[in-house]
């Protein structure tokens, strides 16, 4: 009996110890300044520069954006309006600059960089999406993702690869908030 509250209390002691470190971590105080951020527009530190032609639906618009996750580096605020049918996106996303691979196992490097998130986002609703293209003639890319949502509001780890050029990759932490009309 005795061995068994042992137990109970090691595992519990564990548990906790896991959540401070994670509650602790800077990826966590990041994520959770980013969670509470109600208007993703605060991010931008210029201007947004409008893509596209006149007339065009959607109209695009970006500028740069704050860095606010660690090992993250070129952030960039989106924004998105859909004249056609209303509403807008915006968008808040940085290459992750520690996302180098030193393996060609894409769907590992996308794991492991999620490990350090989940622990984050505790509550939010988790899903992976790995997309690898069969025919090179069919597609240009492949990609591999891990997102979690919650409300309009999903966070995203994407990891993109061109079928052209095996070296042409980038991996992005993406910050989505979607306005319908």
């Amino acid at each position: 009996m005795r061995c068994g509250y042992r137990a109970v209390l090691l595992s519990s002691a564990l548990c906790l110890a896991s959540s401070l470190a994670s509650a602790q971590s800077p990826v966590c105080d990041a994520v959770k300044q980013l969670t509470a951020i109600r208007d993703l527009m605060s991010l931008a530190i210029g201007p947004l520069v409008d893509l596209g032609e006149a007339g065009d639906d959607p109209v695009q618009r970006r500028g740069p954006g704050q860095a606010v996750v660690p090992d993250t580096t070129d952030c960039k605020v989106h924004r998105t309006d859909y004249k056609s049918k209303g509403g807008h996106d915006l968008s808040y996303y940085c290459e992750m600059s520690d996302a180098q691979p030193r393996s060609r196992d894409h769907k590992q490097i996308v794991r492991d960089l999620n490990a350090r998130l989940r622990p984050c986002l505790s509550g939010w609703n988790e899903q992976e999406n790995f997309h690898e293209s069969k025919d090179s003639a069919m597609a240009f890319l492949n990609t591999y993702s891990v997102d979690y949502t919650r409300g309009r509001r999903k966070i995203a780890i994407i990891r993109i690869m061109s079928l052209d050029d095996q070296k042409a990759f980038s991996t992005t932490f993406n910050v989505i908030d979607k306005f319908d009309k």
